[in-house]
């Protein structure tokens, strides 16, 4: 084989390794790219899941079913009891 075949044959196998690398490159940051995909959907699927408790997913937007939503009463506002804890009414 002469040294010109040679230095093609270099070449092309160069330009191969190149191709290789740049192949696996891709493929490393493709399969990064999913996995941040995935971290961000869960993370988005865990928040609808806290949020989902408390809304009632009308239509018209995020609006807060009131019957939903934990109160906090004041013993004062509490028909029941005062600040002692008496009967109030």
């Amino acid at each position: 084989m002469g040294p010109k075949i040679q230095d093609l044959l270099a070449e092309l196998e160069r330009g191969r390794a190149e191709l290789d690398q740049e192949r696996q490159w891709r493929q490393d940051a493709e399969a990064e790219a999913r996995s941040e995909r995935r971290r961000r959907e869960e993370q988005r699927r865990l928040a609808i899941e806290i949020v989902r408790p408390y809304s009632n997913n009308s239509r018209r937007g995020n609006e807060t079913d009131k019957s939903e939503v934990p109160s906090i009463q004041s013993p004062i506002t509490n028909p029941v009891t005062c600040l002692r804890g008496d009967i109030f009414w």
